[in-house]
Order: structure tokens, then sequence, then C-alpha cells
């Protein structure tokens, strides 16, 4: 077998946070929640950073809006 491969750089500032939305939505009327972290590093075994005390919304193309608390 052989292969072979480009590495690849994205060329992201480390020193940046990105924010990590974790949740889902449905039609279903029922509780969702939404939780937020900040990135960890790539194939690192650390937790992402909690986010807290942040103002979530989510908003539909027909103007429609869901506060979340």
């Amino acid at each position: 077998m052989t292969s072979c491969y480009k590495v690849y750089d994205p060329k992201i500032n480390t020193n940046q946070k990105v924010l990590v939305v974790n949740g889902m939505i449905t039609n279903k009327t029922d509780a969702y929640h939404v939780v937020l972290t900040y990135a960890r590093p790539f194939n690192s075994s650390e937790k992402g950073t909690p986010v807290n005390s942040a103002n979530v919304h989510v908003t539909d193309d027909m103007g429609n809006s869901y506060n979340f608390n």
C-alpha cells in the first residue's frame, strides 16, 4: 500500500477564543438547552472552558426569536 498526504495549516490564531455552541432544537414541544464552551486545542484531552452568564437566543428566517434562560 502507498499513500500520500499534504499538511493542512488552517492559520488559526491560537490566542483567539473560539465559542463552541452545542445543542439540539427540533420542532417538538419540549425543553431544550444549549451549552456554550470555548474551544480546546485539537486532539487535546482537556475539557472546553464553560461560558457562564451568556445571553443566548435563536432566531429563524421568519424573524421569530426564542430566548434561553
